[in-house]
């Protein structure tokens, strides 16, 4: 086997040889003892341990949840197994840890010993601060002497490539409070079609070439005229995610946005109806096709985990030519963005999407005029209410200027003429099933009972 001396080795050898020319001028037993004994060692060591075997030692490392995501701890699982039947009394394991990781409360450097044929757990909890490709490692297993100055490399994993996505909003909020906000939603939104379903709408004047399964005989014999009987059914809602992106959204917002929109895309496909989710800018970046099964969700955070907005003002209006190009109606747009960008293009590409049956919901991202201070936040969360003099009392009643707080105000004002919902986000504390809660009860009043 063998070993060389490490950085603390060298200079502990430097150390030692400083040492010995000292105590030969100083003439002190002690210090040429103490400088005889530390070379003697350091000179010794490598031959002693030339002709014993390399131990067989193995290293494992993952993560507990194999899924990383921007601000959530996971945990990093080492196992170094020992194969020989020798205890080991040094192992060091020496973690090269990206600027992008922090380990939380742990070093990046661990000494143990380990019994023969026996397996050492070593579990790191990790904190990812930046979502995008990272690379860990190298990850390094060394054996040394108990002086830690000599190391041998044992095993070597040379890096460990990682995805970290956008960090999630929807797993602070318990899942029955989230179906039942989703279900309820998805309910009140979905349309409903005469046809040939199965539930009886009304009776109407036969129409030739009505199948005779639906001729009602009874009102037919009452009425001396062939009557049928007219169904509905309910037509799957589709709902569509139009995220808007660009230059007002850079940065962890945008980060804000894309978790936003992946707990939508899940409460809505745990409600067993389509979503579809289209990322634009000033052109259409990334179109996602209705899926109906939470196993798309990793395939969309795949392809946009590491995306960044480009540095353009977004068009809004090129969601809803895209809404038309498709032939969308009678489905749900949700539209998540914000209202730095210009609000007559916004109410203009609502008022389209309207025009052709389907139904909006405007979410704005916090960030904006809102957030200023606490008592404007209290005073935006009664207007959601309909609680307009609280509004008025807490706004201008401490001056602050009335066009700068009002934008979403103003936006709800307009929406309410397209029979469009407005909802907002207040930070990042906020998640999306409260703010469709709070949009949604301001939007239908006692038709919404989710409370």
């Amino acid at each position: 086997m063998k070993v060389k001396l490490n950085s603390r080795g060298q200079i502990i050898l430097a150390l030692i040889i400083v040492i010995a020319s000292l105590s030969v001028v100083l003439r002190s037993p002690t210090l040429i003892l103490f400088s005889t004994f530390g070379i003697a060692y350091i000179l010794s060591y490598p031959i002693m341990v030339r002709n014993h075997e390399t131990p067989s030692l193995s290293l494992n490392v993952k993560f507990r949840h194999g899924i990383l995501y921007r601000g959530e701890v996971d945990i990093l699982r080492i196992e170094v197994i020992n194969k020989t039947g020798n205890e080991i009394p040094l192992v060091k394991i020496k973690i090269e840890i990206p600027a992008t990781m922090y380990f939380v409360d742990r070093p990046d450097t661990y000494i143990f010993s380990i019994d023969g044929n026996s397996m050492i757990p070593i579990t790191i909890p990790v904190l990812p601060t930046s979502r995008g490709s990272h690379t860990l490692g190298p990850i390094t297993l060394n054996i040394g002497d108990p002086f830690l100055l000599y190391e041998q490399e044992i095993f070597r994993i040379e890096e460990m490539n990682m995805r970290v996505y956008p960090k999630r909003l929807g797993y602070r909020v318990a899942k029955s409070e989230s179906r039942r906000v989703f279900t309820k939603m998805i309910g009140l939104f979905a349309t409903r079609w005469k046809g040939f379903g199965n539930d009886f709408h009304t009776l109407r004047d036969y129409i030739r070439g009505d199948p005779s399964k639906i001729v009602d005989w009874a009102a037919t014999a009452k009425n001396n005229k062939l009557i049928s009987r007219e169904y509905e059914e309910e037509k799957r809602l589709e709902v569509i995610i139009g995220l808007a992106a660009g230059t007002t959204t850079r940065g962890a917002k945008f980060d804000f946005m894309m978790g936003l929109t992946l707990d939508i895309f899940e409460g809505i496909v745990n409600s067993n109806h389509p979503c579809s989710i289209v990322i634009f800018e000033e052109d259409i970046v990334k179109e996602f096709k209705p899926a109906t099964s939470n196993r798309k969700k990793m395939h969309i955070w795949a392809q946009i985990y590491d995306m960044v907005p480009k540095d353009v003002f977004v068009d809004y209006k090129i969601f809803s030519k895209w809404i038309s190009k498709k032939g969308k109606t009678g489905d749900l747009v949700i539209i998540i963005g914000d209202l730095e960008n210009d609000i007559s293009m916004i109410e203009e590409t609502i008022r389209e999407i309207r025009g052709r049956q389907n139904h909006v919901i405007f979410i704005d991202i916090w960030g904006y005029s809102f957030s200023y201070e606490k008592e404007v936040t209290d005073a935006a969360i009664d207007y959601t209410a309909d609680n307009f003099g609280v509004l008025l009392g807490n706004v201008i009643g401490r001056g602050v200027h009335q066009d700068n707080i009002f934008r979403g105000i103003e936006m709800k004002k307009k929406l309410s003429k397209y029979s469009a919902a407005f909802g907002y986000l207040k930070g990042p504390e906020d998640n999306i099933v409260r703010t469709l809660d709070r949009a949604l009860f301001s939007f239908f009043g006692k038709k919404w009972q989710v409370r």
